[in-house]
């Protein structure tokens, strides 16, 4: 076992966020991957495992086994893990994103990236969808982050306590941000959540995380604006985070 084992929930209750219309998944292994990863790439020497139904296990013990974030970064290192794929370390586990990102999806990160910079100015770094590395050993990819400082501190990846604003864009994977993402970061205690809700054109906004949830929450119209924790005097207008709705063909 890794050690993140303790970090898996005895009722590993995430993964019922993976559900079939989510676009997420646990990432399967194949045959030829799996072997790929004997040592010294990724098991110990003494390390017994076995491949079921695409997912590493334990060997005789019926539990999954974990990865942490130095494991994670070698499964791309050595090509187990593609360029191209999407994925993310969740409580030891590799999750991906199946199909590629919607346009309404992509349009709304851009969006909100180009309004952070705008509201936040000089002496701030706005990411998309790159690594942000957790107390726990977790790497989820948010959508957009929010650090300060310029890009060139950011030699390697950005830990919890530095993310003063944190964006994820939300439309199939709507219960997984809200569950999963939101625990994670009310965890490490990220002090501004906001989620883009592409179904209703709305953006929650999470704050005040204590013991692994946020205390509050408020959601905005996409004709009201809100401004961010460490940006108090740049409100942001939630239209500007969303694609431009089309008129239905008649």
């Amino acid at each position: 076992m890794t050690i993140l084992a303790d970090l898996l929930p005895e009722t590993p209750t995430f993964l019922d966020d993976l559900t079939p219309d989510s676009g997420l998944s646990l990432r399967r292994w194949t045959l030829g991957e799996y072997h790929r990863m004997a040592y010294p790439i990724i098991f110990g020497p003494e390390e017994r495992t076995e491949l079921i139904h695409g997912e590493i296990m334990v060997f005789g013990e019926g539990v999954p086994r974990l990865f942490n974030r130095e494991e994670y970064y070698r499964l791309a290192k050595y090509g187990i893990l593609q360029p191209d794929e999407r994925t993310e370390l969740i409580y030891g586990r590799v999750i991906k994103r199946m199909g590629p990102m919607g346009e309404p999806h992509s349009i709304s990160i851009m969006k909100t990236a180009d309004a952070l910079e705008d509201a936040f100015g000089p002496g701030w770094v706005v990411r998309q969808q790159l690594s942000l590395r957790l107390n726990s050993g977790l790497e989820p990819e948010p959508d957009v982050l929010v650090v300060p400082g310029v890009p060139d501190d950011y030699a390697d990846v950005p830990i919890s306590s530095v993310a003063l604003l944190l964006v994820e864009v939300s439309d199939t994977t709507l219960r997984y941000d809200r569950g999963t993402k939101a625990a994670m970061y009310a965890t490490d205690s990220v002090p501004d959540y906001w989620l883009i809700n592409l179904r209703y054109r709305t953006l929650e906004v999470r704050r005040q995380p204590e013991n692994g949830e946020y205390l509050s929450l408020d959601v905005y119209g996409e004709q009201e604006s809100i401004a961010p924790l460490a940006a108090p005097r740049s409100p942001v207008r939630v239209a500007a985070l969303l694609p431009l709705t089309r008129p239905q063909a008649s």
